[in-house]
């Protein structure tokens, strides 16, 4: 799949936490090669040989198995690009810290990578080792020195080689630190920087955002864009909604813009093939439209309806969707009805919140028993443990009150609620909001008080 708008369409694998496992990794650069993609950045922050223990050389099982992935990288017109992390630990100045780094590149080199990247992002910004103070006259100066001496040492390998690096400050709008512009400055021009917008998971990435930076670099950026990642304190959310909110002239101001996915692989392809959708055509991408196409893509034609019952209740997210707009509407509609004195029975904003209510609870049914996609189902689980919990706190509301309508004993209803409740706050997943918890209170409130 071909476009002249974004010369670099790649996702990097940035998170922290559990990375992926090599099978998810090819499975996942297998489906970027059919989705519009064109590369692939290793940079997971708990690899310790990416990061904490990145002096050390990858044991030779480790070298076998990107070798596999770089061959298959390579079949799906993947670039696949070496990131390393030295920054926790390194000593600018040293010579020996600088041939640790050129002899990790030219192990990867050796099985055919072509693309490689520092990055600094995530650390303190001052120096180690006093020789560096000695050495440098500021952080930048010595992140640019570093970068360049990497650049010269990869270019006299091979010219065909790039190099890209990420900034400690790598967020942020005007005006932007010194430490930007001396690093812009000073850093060869062929080196690639990258940025994450205004945040570092950004609502909003526009071509304003992107132009002003790229003049303060003096290069285009290159974008790291922190949707869906969910690692952190994202870790309760799942991010299966549509990329939003990236400007459709963003293309004119970026040397590229690399998504980093979620801790899930499979669940992250719904969102990575919508940002597929918009490397394809920008100006003309409608988040809805490619997200429908998404949900088919993953969970097939047959669950895609299902999928979006529960992704719809789980858009919680830097982009600042509503987290499950159709489920807090039908829930304050209910909650009114019964206040203002309808009956449980025959109101149709209750009977529409229990159509609602029986539909997602199809849906996750579906989902985690015949989806024949199990790693999406298995993603899934902890987040549809809690989607069940909330449908059984709304049917069970809905239940004790049609019950005390009909002159029976809600005795029995009202301790399942009780229960079901200390289940979801011992949850931690983010699902569904918080919409029917006042639902259920407004039956508790008013049957316990008796």
């Amino acid at each position: 799949m071909g476009n002249n708008y974004f010369d670099i369409r790649g996702v990097v694998e940035g998170f922290y936490g559990f990375f992926y496992t090599p099978m998810e990794r090819m499975n996942l650069i297998q489906f970027l090669g059919k989705t519009g993609y064109n590369a692939y950045f290793y940079a997971p922050k708990n690899d310790r040989y990416h990061r904490i223990r990145w002096r050390e050389p990858y044991p030779i099982k480790d070298i076998e198995i990107f070798e596999k992935t770089i061959l298959v990288a390579k079949q799906n017109r993947i670039k696949f690009c070496y990131c390393i992390s030295p920054g926790t630990s390194i000593c600018y100045s040293s010579e020996r810290d600088f041939e640790f780094i050129a002899e990790k590149f030219l192990a990867f080199y050796k099985l055919g990578v072509r693309d490689f990247s520092l990055l600094l992002d995530d650390i303190t910004p001052e120096f180690s080792f006093e020789e560096d103070y000695l050495r440098y006259p500021s952080y930048a100066d010595a992140h640019a020195d570093l970068c360049n001496r990497v650049f010269t040492w990869l270019k006299k390998l091979d010219n065909e080689v790039q190099l890209s690096m990420c900034p400690t400050d790598y967020a942020g709008s005007e005006p932007f630190s010194p430490y930007i512009f001396e690093l812009g400055q000073k850093l060869h021009l062929d080196i690639m920087i990258m940025y994450t917008g205004t945040q570092v998971c950004s609502k909003e990435i526009s071509a304003v955002d992107a132009r002003r930076f790229g003049e303060a670099i003096a290069r285009k950026p290159l974008i790291w864009d922190n949707y869906p990642v969910n690692d952190g304190g994202m870790d309760v959310e799942i991010h299966i909604g549509p990329i939003r909110g990236r400007s459709d002239d963003l293309y004119r101001h970026v040397a590229g813009i690399l998504v980093n996915p979620m801790n899930q692989a499979e669940s992250s392809k719904v969102a990575l093939a919508t940002y597929g959708n918009y490397f394809v055509n920008p100006m003309e991408y409608d988040p809805d439209v490619a997200w429908q196409s998404a949900l088919m893509d993953v969970a097939g034609t047959d669950f895609a309806e299902d999928l979006q019952l529960i992704a719809e209740n789980a858009l919680r997210s830097c982009l600042g969707t509503p987290e499950a707009k159709k489920l807090e509407q039908l829930t304050k509609n209910a909650i009114l009805s019964i206040q203002n004195g309808s009956s449980a029975l025959t109101d149709p904003d209750v009977i529409a919140l229990e159509q609602y209510l029986d539909r997602i609870a199809d849906a996750s049914y579906r989902i985690v028993n015949d989806c024949p996609n199990t790693a999406l189902r298995n993603e899934l689980l902890p987040w549809l443990e809690k989607l069940e919990n909330w449908v059984s706190i709304g049917k069970n509301t809905i239940l004790a009150l049609r019950v005390e309508e009909n002159g029976s004993d809600h005795q029995k209803i009202l301790p399942e609620i009780h229960y079901t409740l200390k289940a979801i706050h011992k949850n931690s997943k983010r699902i569904m909001g918080e919409s029917l918890l006042p639902f259920s209170e407004l039956v508790l409130d008013k049957y316990e008080t008796r």
